[in-house]
Formats: structure tokens, C-alpha cells, sequence
């Protein structure tokens, strides 16, 4: 029984899971935002073939299509081809990363209402 990247295999007959595609994309926006070089570009033909199906997308990357962030959206659709999408089912065709869903000034990993707007004080949920 063999392990790749974030596959993690189990039991005998070789079942295998993945890490949450939502998590790796939050942890990627992460890395990049605390100074972490950017990946070299590169096409869907180097990633593994279930990574970007796994997102169900609207648009599927292409075999060989260009994506520079590898967050399997399309060079050519993506808004910010440098910054890769954080696919947390929030604005996820656009190819951008959104730290804070509901703009309400806390960012979504530390906010316990990330779709609702609130306030800092009761971590991003609204005041009851």
C-alpha cells in the first residue's frame, strides 16, 4: 500500500481519503499571506486527477489548462490569477480568496457567523 501527497491510506482493501479541499485552500491563502513564495504556474496535467473534481465546480479546469494559483479555476476566468481561491462554497467561481464572507471586519477562521454579519466582540456573530 503506497501514500501520495495528502492521501492517507486505510485498511486492507486500499481506501483512502483527502484532505478537505476548503481546508488546503485556506491553509494555501495562509502561506501566502505570511510571506510564503508563490508556486511556479503550472496545468492541471500536474495535479492529481480527482484534486479539482473533488471541488465541483461550475467550470472544471480543462486536462492542460493553465492555472497559475492552482485553485482549479482557469487562468482565463480567474480574478486573481496569483491568489488562489479559499473554496469555502462562498464566491468560489471567481477565483478569488474571500478572508471574510459577511465583510464584517472578522475574518472567517476566527469568525463563528461567517455567512451573517456581526461584531468582534461576540466573534463575528451578531449582538443577541
Amino acid at each position: 500500500m503506497s501514500i501520495h501527497g495528502n492521501q492517507r491510506a486505510r485498511g486492507a482493501v486500499g481506501e483512502r481519503t483527502c484532505a478537505d479541499p476548503a481546508l488546503l485552500g485556506f491553509v494555501l491563502s495562509l502561506l501566502v499571506a505570511c510571506g510564503a513564495s508563490q508556486p511556479e504556474p503550472r496545468s492541471s496535467l500536474d495535479m492529481p486527477p480527482d484534486h479539482c473534481a473533488m471541488l465541483h465546480l461550475k467550470r472544471p479546469l480543462a486536462p492542460g489548462e493553465p492555472d497559475a494559483d492552482r485553485d482549479c479555476v482557469p487562468d482565463s476566468l480567474d480574478r486573481c490569477i496569483n491568489d488562489p481561491e479559499d473554496h469555502d462554497n462562498f464566491d468560489d467561481e471567481d477565483g478569488c480568496p474571500d478572508p471574510d464572507n459577511d465583510r464584517d471586519g472578522v475574518p472567517d477562521g476566527s469568525d463563528r457567523c461567517p455567512l451573517e454579519p456581526g461584531i468582534p466582540s461576540n466573534d463575528g456573530c451578531p449582538a443577541t
